[in-house]
Parts: C-alpha cells; sequence; structure tokens
C-alpha cells in the first residue's frame, strides 16, 4: 500500500501546482498569440490544485473554509450510504453513456429543445434518439426571460420532469454553472439527481448589461470543478463546454475563430465530452472548427445553419435549436387566436392533433397508432 503522504509533502505539492498556474495564467495574459498547449497546463494544474487541497482537508479539516464546511462534496460522501443514490448514479450513468456513444457515432445528433414533459414526450415518439432541456425554453414557459432568471432549483425542477417523462438521454442547460467552481458541485449533483445525462456550460460572463468572456483560466476552474464533483460520485456525466465567441466577437471574425480555437481545444484537455459553439451558423467555419479541435463540435442550428445533412457531411457530430421548437409552436397558436374571429377561424383546428392522438401519445403511443417497442 502506498504511504500516505504528510502535510508538509502536500503542502510542497500545492505551492508547486500553485506556482505553475501562475505562470501559465501571466503567459495567457501577456501573450494573447500563446499557443493552446499552455492552456492545457492550468487545466493540469488546477485539477492537481483541487486534489491537493481535498487531501489536505481531509488530514486538517479546521483548515477548511466555512463555505466548503456544508458543500455538496460533504452530502455526496454522506448519500453514497444510501441506497438510494448509487442506483439513481447508476442509471444516470446509462444515460450519460448512451449520449456520448450517440454524439461519437457516425450520424449527426439532432437534438430538440424540450421545455416540459409534453413537449419531451412528443419528441421521442417522433424518434428522436436524446433531448437537449433549453433553459430559454423552460424560462418562458415559466413567464420569464433568457439568461439565467430562473435559480439553479428551478431548472433543476423542470429537468427532472422532462428527464423523468422519456426514456432517451436528456442533456440539462446548466448555463453558467450557477455560481463559481465553489458551486459547480451543487450543479451537477443536482442535475444528476434530477436524471440528466449531462449538461451545458457556458464560457460567457455578464457585468450589468455588458456580456463577455470569461478569462480562459477562470472557466478551466468550472470544468475542473466538474471532473472533481463526476470522480467524488463515480458518475460518467456528460459536459457539454459551450463557447460563445462568436456571439460576443462579432466585430472581428477572424480573431474570434482562432479564440474559438483555443478555446475549444482548452476545454477538451479539461475534460469536455463535447464543444459546442454559439453563434456561428457558416459552413466554412464549421467546418474549420471541426478539422482544428480535438473534440466533437455540436453547433447551435439558427435559419441560415446548413441542413442537417450538410452539418454531417463536414462531421458536425451535434446540432441543437434552443428554443426554436417552442418559438415555431408559438407562432402556429398565435396565427390561430389571431385568426380565430374571421369566418373561416376555426377551419385551423382540422390542421390540429385530435385529442385521440394527444391521448394516445400520452399513454405511450405514436401520434395515430402503433405501440412503440422498448
Amino acid at each position: 500500500m502506498p504511504k500516505k503522504p504528510s502535510l508538509d509533502e502536500l503542502n510542497g505539492r500545492l505551492e508547486r501546482a500553485g506556482k505553475i498556474l501562475d505562470s501559465c495564467a501571466t503567459m495567457i495574459r501577456d501573450n494573447p498569440e500563446i499557443d493552446s498547449a499552455n492552456v492545457w497546463n492550468i487545466a493540469d494544474a488546477l485539477s492537481a490544485v483541487h486534489g491537493i487541497t481535498s487531501e489536505i482537508y481531509k488530514i486538517r479539516p479546521d483548515l477548511m473554509p466555512d463555505f466548503l464546511k456544508k458543500s455538496p462534496y460533504d452530502t455526496v460522501e454522506t448519500n453514497r450510504r444510501e441506497r438510494a443514490l448509487p442506483r439513481i448514479i447508476a442509471a444516470a450513468n446509462d444515460k450519460s453513456r448512451r449520449l456520448r456513444d450517440l454524439v461519437i457515432g457516425p450520424e449527426v445528433l439532432v437534438m430538440p429543445g424540450a421545455w416540459d414533459p409534453l413537449s419531451a414526450i412528443l419528441f421521442e415518439r417522433l424518434g428522436f434518439q436524446a433531448i437537449q432541456g433549453s433553459s430559454s425554453a423552460i424560462a418562458a414557459a415559466g413567464g420569464q426571460p433568457d439568461g439565467e432568471v430562473l435559480t439553479r432549483e428551478q431548472t433543476v425542477a423542470a429537468t427532472r420532469q422532462i428527464a423523468s417523462a422519456v426514456s432517451v438521454p436528456v442533456n440539462a442547460d446548466g448555463e453558467r454553472g450557477y455560481g463559481g467552481p465553489e458551486e459547480i458541485a451543487a450543479t451537477v449533483v443536482a442535475f444528476v439527481e434530477a436524471g440528466a445525462a449531462g449538461m451545458n456550460l457556458e464560457d460567457s460572463v455578464s457585468s450589468g448589461q455588458a456580456r463577455g468572456l470569461a478569462p480562459i483560466p477562470d472557466h478551466l476552474e468550472k470544468i475542473a470543478a466538474v471532473m472533481e464533483t463526476k470522480r467524488g460520485l463515480g458518475s460518467d456525466f456528460f459536459l457539454n463546454a459551450r463557447v460563445d465567441v462568436f456571439a460576443i466577437m462579432r466585430d472581428d471574425p477572424k480573431a474570434a475563430l482562432g479564440e474559438a480555437i483555443k478555446r475549444g481545444n482548452a476545454y477538451a484537455e479539461a475534460g469536455a465530452d463535447c464543444i459546442f459553439y454559439l453563434g456561428v451558423s457558416d459552413r466554412e467555419t464549421l467546418a474549420t472548427l471541426v478539422k482544428e479541435v480535438a473534440a466533437p463540435i455540436s453547433a447551435f442550428a439558427v435559419a441560415d445553419t446548413p441542413s442537417v445533412a450538410e452539418l454531417e457531411e463536414i462531421g458536425v457530430a451535434r446540432v441543437s435549436y434552443g428554443s426554436a421548437f417552442q418559438r415555431v409552436a408559438l407562432a402556429a397558436l398565435k396565427r390561430f387566436v389571431e385568426g380565430i374571429r374571421e369566418p373561416d377561424g376555426h377551419a385551423a383546428m382540422r390542421e390540429a392533433m385530435s385529442s385521440r392522438e394527444l391521448q394516445e401519445l400520452l399513454r405511450g403511443r405514436r401520434p395515430g397508432g402503433g405501440q412503440i417497442r422498448s
């Protein structure tokens, strides 16, 4: 059995890891052209720092800051002794592995954005193999605007309802993680317990009305916290790291592409399963990202995004739609309501799903008949 390190040895390791981290951060700050390999060193250093501090706190719990003493890490260790949590984690792991297999498979994974159990049930019945929880659509369904207006608890509750209504993997929208690295653990634990296969994690930050990008080292801390929480849980939780460069650096496409590649590779090296790009829809840029980033690439579809077949042709692994499905449904509802007082205003109901179809859908049947086979 290996000798347990002393506190002095652990402190020495922590000091060395901290120096590596400071050195890398200084190089990145002083040189915007720095090679992305040095960014990856930060991920290694952060992982080391988290691991060493955890060991120190086990030996000297009195050194643990107060905000960590009631952290989800303690809750995880306690709950692992309970019978329920291992079963929940095992079930979630099956979904996580299935989602990962779909993302790395030969076909592009099309993930519609659900906002409630009914929309998720419909998507599953129509043959979609995985579903994305849309924070924007979930907020809208609750009468709220987009932008992390809902609390973590509200989003988790909605995700739990969606995930429990279907058998396919559901990827949650973790937005910016609902806090810094110290809060990320609670976010991951909550989504795992809710039955989610994974989550999105954005790298944008807000200051008042302004929106910017989180410094790479700061975001790598969040990813490191996700990885550490996964290890503590014994979880295969899927991380879809969202890069918001193209949505923020609109005035300099060339610089945005370089930054997007740097961030994508850094997040992948730190453990992200998929790199999700917001704000880019042209074929050439997507193809470049597929070529230059060492991870599966996900696209965010808008009206001028290449077709699903074209995305698959250039090697995009996954495509999602945000709140688009909800907005299309709302547009149809709006047209119906606006025309209801016209002479033929009721005619539109002929195109609606019948009550029988809806009830069959909710009883586990495909719209129009045909029992779904498991």
